[in-house]
């Protein structure tokens, strides 16, 4: 578990963030989970596209490159749905749908995990 931070507008997005980076896990994601809090969020490493199928809840997608800067956001991303591969994306940060996204990300933000220890 751990935090993740949105560096460029000094605000922490999640202070419960799975980090999905073996094979079952991001393969799994958030597939059959009830619901998800708005302090949780997961981050699937090794990953540029994604699908909603199985899941129960719309979730926002943020796409970010090597450097963890925001290359792409999909908002509202209902169940049994599939985004479009993204160029340069290397790790994608799944949350619930929230209405206030905008002030949380913006393209070319740069977010920052801290690893409980």
């Amino acid at each position: 578990m751990g935090r993740l931070i949105n560096t460029t507008k000094n605000k922490v997005i999640s202070t419960d963030l799975e980090i999905a980076s073996g094979f079952f896990e991001r393969l799994i994601g958030l597939m059959f989970r009830g619901k998800m809090e708005r302090d949780e969020a997961i981050i699937i490493t090794k990953c540029n596209s994604v699908h909603s199928f199985f899941m129960k809840f719309p979730i926002d997608v943020i796409f970010l490159d090597k450097d963890r800067r925001v290359v792409k956001i999909v908002k509202n991303l209902q169940p049994w749905r599939v985004t479009h591969f993204v160029k340069n994306s290397e790790n994608v940060v799944e949350l619930a749908a929230r209405n206030d996204l905008d002030s949380y990300f913006s393209c070319g933000d740069i977010v920052k995990i801290s690893r409980d220890p």
